[in-house]
């Protein structure tokens, strides 16, 4: 399974993001290691199919499975009914086992 995370200089929530990231792995008995990937400009936001940052990808499909949009700038999540620009432990986890139940 490849899993990498986005993110581009100066944003406020990638490292917690991170750490929530490999917490969430290790809760589902998977190896925590991820690949980082720093988007380094707008340009290289479409390049890269950027959804903004935080974005984490299994295997190339968005974690929320989303596409389009790409833009370099912060990454809103909407969890439990509250906006938030670094998803939880719980979230991470929830999205990793419909996208690994209902693969595409």
């Amino acid at each position: 399974m490849n899993i990498e995370l986005y993110y581009f200089e100066g944003c406020p929530s990638y490292v917690e993001t991170g750490d929530n990231l490999k917490n969430a792995l290790k809760d589902l008995g998977f190896d925590s290691s991820y690949n980082i990937i720093e988007v380094l400009d707008a340009d290289d936001a479409v390049k890269k199919k950027f959804l903004g940052s935080p974005t984490i990808r299994v295997n190339g499909i968005d974690f929320e499975e989303k596409d389009g949009n790409y833009i370099f700038g912060c990454r809103i999540f909407s969890i439990d009914g509250k906006m938030t620009g670094t998803p939880t432990k719980a979230f991470i986890k929830e999205k990793f086992s419909v996208l690994l139940k209902y693969p595409k």
